[in-house]
Parts: C-alpha cells; structure tokens; sequence
C-alpha cells in the first residue's frame, strides 16, 4: 500500500475480491449438509467471543515482533546476533509460561486467565508507547517485551482451551485448524497496519516512508511511528480484554 498508494486499482481491488470471498466462502458453508467448517459453532458465546478475542491478541502483539528488530538493529546499532540474542529471554517467557497456564485453565477457569495475560500485554505496550526513545537502555526493552510474551502466554492456552471446551470432540481438529488460521491472519495484518502506522509517521515527518529508510539519521522519525503503533497496538489488546471478559466462564477441571 505504501508503494502503489492505498487508492490504487491493486489494492481496491485486492480488498474487494477478499470481502466477496469472505461472504461467498460463509453463504456456502451454511447451506451445504457437509461444511468444512460448521459457521453454527460460532453461535457458542465460548467460540465466537474467544476466536475474536485471539485474533485482537495477536493482531495487537505481533508487529513487535517485526519492528522491534528494526529498532534494535538500525537504531540502536546493535548487530543481527547481539539482536537475536537479546530477543531468546523474550522468546522464553513464552515457551516455559503457556503449559503452565494451560494446567492454571484447568484448574481456575479461562476468563481470569485471558483478561489478566492480555492486561499485562496491553500495559507493556503502554509503557513502551510513553519511555520509548531514540536511545532507550536495552534492558528496559527487553523487560517490556519480556512482560507482553508473559502476557500472550497467559493468555493463549486458556483461550485456546475455552473454545475447545465449548465444541464436540469430532470438532477438534477443525476447531484447532480455525485457532492456527485466526493467528497467522491476525500476524500478517498486526505487521501490515503497524507498518503502515510507522512509514505514514515518517512520511510526514519528511523522511522517506519506507523502513529501508531507517537509520540512527532518521531515528526520531522512526521512534515516533513506533510508539504510535505501541497505542494502536494496546487499543486493540483492549479489545480482545473485553472480549475475554464477556466471554463468560468455561467449564473447568478440577484436579484432584
């Protein structure tokens, strides 16, 4: 969009052929004795309020993912390994924390869970939108990426487990499919809105709005982008709060 122009035949086109799709994809599942995928289940409050409630998590989590290198690389002028090195503690929080909340879900339910992982998630990005500077120290930044992960696995176990809760076992591995396409759907919007958000900064800005373009030189215009993609990005962590908190209570395993 920002190098054909978001007016353009392409990309109107592109948008209108995807909501037709969309509509023509739903119209048929819903008359057809044998759909793919069964759009009643999204009758259930569970389902329908939790698969919205993941796509506003990731849709406000994972441009970080790919800005946030950006920063660290061309701002903070630290080389790709140092980088990749600086992103493992992160990247840890949530591989040890999400079967730890699975097992919490079990026990305690999923709405507690959900609301307080994408709370934490939202308050980081907050933190990271206020104190965020061309020369911010990399142990603030890693502590608030540290902090959203934590969040996102609090979350993810217990809202994957509240919609599988809600849905026959002969719907689980459909369920589970719809779970994987919501999240990689949300990952590849998060990165082209928030991208978007930051090269439109720069631009007006009067730097060429293009991340090709960031550099220590332009850094103010770069950082400015980046912490309006942290408000847009806890605005929408928002969102999927009040989802998660409306969803109403799972069903839960007591273990004895």
């Amino acid at each position: 969009g920002d190098r054909v122009g978001w007016t353009s035949g392409l990309i109107i086109s592109g948008a209108v052929a995807t909501v037709i799709s969309g509509a023509a994809f739903i119209w048929w599942e819903l008359r057809f004795p044998y759909p793919m995928l069964d759009m009643r289940l999204f009758k259930r409050k569970l389902v329908s309020f939790g698969v919205a409630a993941g796509w506003f998590s990731f849709l406000g989590s994972s441009a970080s993912r790919f800005m946030m290198p950006f920063y660290m690389q061309r701002v903070l002028e630290y080389s790709p390994r140092e980088v990749g090195l600086l992103l493992i503690p992160p990247a840890l929080c949530m591989v040890l924390l999400g079967p730890i909340s699975g097992r919490l879900s079990d026990r305690f339910g999923s709405r507690g869970l959900t609301v307080l992982g994408l709370s934490v998630s939202a308050s980081a990005w907050v933190i990271m939108a206020i104190t965020l500077t061309e020369s911010s120290p990399v142990w603030l930044i890693v502590l608030l990426l540290m902090a959203q992960n934590t969040g996102t696995a609090l979350f993810n176990s217990p809202n994957n487990s509240s919609i599988l809760s809600a849905v026959e076992r002969s719907q689980y591995g459909v369920v589970s499919a719809l779970t994987q396409l919501v999240r990689n759907s949300a990952n590849v919007t998060s990165i082209a809105i928030a991208t978007t958000v930051v090269v439109a900064t720069m631009g007006s800005k009067g730097v060429e709005p293009s991340l090709d373009a960031v550099s220590p030189a332009v850094a103010d215009a770069f950082v400015a982008g980046l912490k309006w993609a942290f408000w847009m990005m806890g605005g929408l962590l928002l969102v999927g709060i009040t989802l998660s908190a409306l969803r109403g209570r799972g069903p839960k395993t007591e273990q004895a």
